[in-house]
């Protein structure tokens, strides 16, 4: 279908023989139908579309179709001299989105009817948009918030912004639109690496479909907090215990929050649930303490924690332990 022209005609057909000499004169065919009505709509507005045949004896009959079946309801038929007529009016919802329409005009003088046809291009607003990503970051850790706007014909515009800066993003944000069937699913993707001022910033994708929407957009928000990149501390690393004594190595998360805290010993991850001497080695008590110490207790101890947030690992300085 030419979507560039919503009014396809058909040329007419060869006449009948006329039926004789003293009634051919009077034998005229219809006039070739013609459309007159939008061919773009929104959706649930009240269309009505008019087709014409100017001419015809007898008087031509002009009837809509769709589908190849004839449409009975909304239709109604006027005649103004020799010409004919009918209007079909309906409510424009999405099952007559680029549905095509056929106007039919024929008085039995042309062995076929005449038509022609036009397509109805609908505007609908998309759904809600969706916005996705992360909430918690640290200062310049890069982020990506991706922002969907689906089955909304024609495409929408997206942008996003920083609501409390009132800045738009431009080059950190870039989007696409993709036609899935009849509508059009439109992505945006935001890549940015707030830092320490942008601490509760709200980022806010916009979605603009102005025939449907006006100027008002669809926005959905999101709010970032930036923490603080852990940190771990050992205040002590040189230990020289007692044999069958108690030490604690003393381990502090100074800054941001971990999910883990793990301990090794020589390199080797330490199973402090295996050995009832070994307690502590947890968020709540980074520090490890050891009961009964032995002489194969010494060695060269690292506290190491992951940061709740990035993943990130932060060891302390290595802590030696040289029993006596």
């Amino acid at each position: 279908m030419n979507r560039t022209n919503g009014i396809k005609k058909i040329e007419q057909k060869e006449l009948k023989k006329p039926p004789s000499r003293s009634s051919a004169s009077s034998q005229i065919p219809p006039g070739s139908p013609v459309i007159d009505g939008p061919q773009v709509v929104v959706q649930n507005s009240q269309i009505t579309l008019t087709c014409t045949s100017a001419r015809g004896d007898p008087q031509p009959t002009v009837k809509w179709l769709e589908d190849d079946t004839e449409i009975t309801t909304g239709v109604s038929t006027t005649t103004s001299g020799t010409a004919v007529t009918t209007s079909l009016t309906f409510t424009a919802t999405l099952d007559d989105h680029l549905e095509v329409y056929e106007c039919q005009a024929e008085n039995g003088v042309l062995q076929n009817p005449l038509t022609t046809t036009k397509f109805v291009e609908l505007h609908y607003s998309p759904d809600t948009p969706t916005l996705t990503g992360p909430s918690n970051l640290t200062p310049e850790q890069q982020g990506t918030w991706t922002c969907i706007s689906s089955n909304g014909f024609p495409a929408s515009i997206m942008t996003m912004r920083n609501m409390n800066k009132n800045t738009q993003f431009t080059t950190e944000f870039t989007s696409s639109s993709t036609l899935n069937q009849k509508s059009y699913d439109v992505t945006g993707t935001l890549t940015w690496s707030p830092v320490t001022v942008n601490n509760e910033d709200t980022i806010c994708c916009d979605v603009t479909h102005t025939t449907t929407l006006g100027n008002t957009p669809q926005t959905v928000c999101r709010q970032i907090t930036i923490v603080r990149p852990i940190a771990i501390n050992a205040p002590v690393t040189d230990y020289s215990p007692l044999l069958q004594s108690l030490v604690t190595l003393q381990c502090d998360v100074t800054q941001g929050t971990a999910s883990q805290i793990i301990w090794t010993k020589d390199n080797v991850q330490i199973d402090i649930g295996s050995n009832s001497r070994l307690s502590g080695g947890t968020v709540a008590t980074e520090s490890l303490t050891i009961t009964n110490l032995q002489y194969s207790d010494g060695g060269n101890y690292v506290c190491r924690g992951i940061d709740a947030v990035t993943g990130n690992i932060a060891n302390t300085d290595t802590i030696n332990v040289n029993p006596v």
